[in-house]
Order: C-alpha cells, then structure tokens, then sequence
C-alpha cells in the first residue's frame, strides 16, 4: 500500500498529493509540510487533505517510507530525521538514499522514490533498479 496518494500532476509542474499514514516527502532539501493524516484504511471514514506545490524544472521531490526513519544501529539508535534530513540535504539517488539505510542497519522495509522534474525537451536518464530479495 502506498504512504502517499498522488492526486495528480501538471504539465506546468503543478503536484497534488495526500500523506496518509507516513512520513512527508523532501522537495530539494525541504521537508515539505503536510497536514499529519493516519495510514490508509484505519478509519473507514478517514478524509485525507490535498497539498499541492510546484515542481521547477531541476527540483527533485523524495517520497520515503519510514524504514529509513527506523533503521537501527549496532548501539540501538535510530538513523532518525536528523541524519534522514542531512542525507537529503545531497539529493541522493533512490538507491544511495537506500544504500545509507541499509548500511545503518535496516530494521523495516524501505522504500525510496525520487522524481525530478525535467526542463522542456530534456531527456530522462532515469534507471529503474529493484534490489533483489534473498531470503535467509
């Protein structure tokens, strides 16, 4: 299930989306502030406010889940929003986003999505990896 519901998007970088459950995304280095909402289907008649922003072409928007939050050392401390905003501050792929959860000490699924919005004409380089799962 998705921690984000996109409402849509325009062809002149206008972004609607709803939080529902985790946390906010980052849009460059910014956490964006969105109204707190609680996960998806928990409360059946639950409404979940739309946010909408613009995206200029070079911005990069993380969308995250909350095991990179929770991620746990070797000492029990979690990797936590200081280290998670300090991470974004350097508009990290999604995979080194991941990478640096992971090597913290991964207690939680994590996933990470980063969308960059492109100027007119320019081409995607984008690559699309999903790690592979080994059980054991």
């Amino acid at each position: 299930m998705s921690p984000w519901i996109p409402m849509g998007a325009d062809h002149d970088g206008r972004c609607t989306l709803s939080i529902v459950g985790h946390p906010a995304p980052f849009l460059n280095e910014v956490e964006l502030t969105l109204p707190a909402a609680l996960p998806l289907g928990l409360d059946i008649a639950g409404s979940y406010e739309e946010t909408s922003f613009y995206l200029s072409p070079g911005d990069r928007l993380a969308l995250y889940t909350d095991g990179i939050l929770e991620a746990c050392g070797e000492t029990g401390e979690l990797y936590g929003f200081d280290r998670l905003t300090a991470l974004f501050a350097t508009r990290p792929s999604a995979q080194q986003a991941m990478e640096t959860a992971v090597a913290f000490g991964q207690d939680d699924d994590i996933t990470v999505l980063t969308l960059t919005r492109l100027a007119a004409g320019e081409e995607s380089t984008a690559v699309s990896i999903a790690p592979v799962l080994i059980d054991g």
